[in-house]
């Protein structure tokens, strides 16, 4: 844990497996690396851009960038694609052909946004997730070879 300055940011990072479920068979089992940070007030406000996704009416700005293991860890900024105010697509050098896509969901019954990242590649990659109205932040991480959902029902606080 890291504590800075006037802002208190507070930097966790840890684990998480989530496991979906459908009827009564397990489909599959996604472990992702998270990196957390709170920073009490509102940050900058959202400005949407070809590699920046402003999603839900402008309160969470989501960026994104990987590691190729196949292409000797090479290392890119995914463009982003905004799909709906709840859902952004990223890609890499063809616009109609996403590695991942991101929606944040939240209607609720547990008081936070629920975040998805169902993905179409294994490369090893990050999602950054920014509450501006809070400054909150999470990062998620899929780890090389990685071919499941993200998931993630808590981390932030909705409305």
């Amino acid at each position: 844990m890291r504590c800075a300055g006037n802002g208190r940011a507070r930097e966790d990072s840890m684990t998480q497996a989530t496991e979906i479920r459908r009827g009564a068979r397990w489909l599959a089992a996604a472990v992702f690396f998270a990196t957390a940070a709170w920073a009490p007030g509102a940050v900058a406000a959202c400005v949407p851009s070809a590699t920046t996704a402003c999603l839900i009416g402008g309160r969470y700005q989501v960026t994104s960038h990987w590691k190729n293991q196949y292409a000797g860890g090479q290392e890119s900024v995914l463009n982003v694609t905004k799909r709906t105010d709840a859902t952004a697509a990223f890609w890499l050098t063809d616009a109609n052909t996403y590695e991942y896509l991101i929606r944040i969901n939240t209607a609720t019954d547990n008081g936070k946004a629920w975040i998805s990242i169902p993905m179409f590649t294994d490369v090893e990659f990050w999602v950054a997730v920014t509450d501006v109205t809070t400054g909150q932040y999470f990062e998620y991480h899929s780890v090389p070879g990685n071919r499941t959902l993200l998931y993630d029902p808590f981390t932030f606080v909705y409305p």
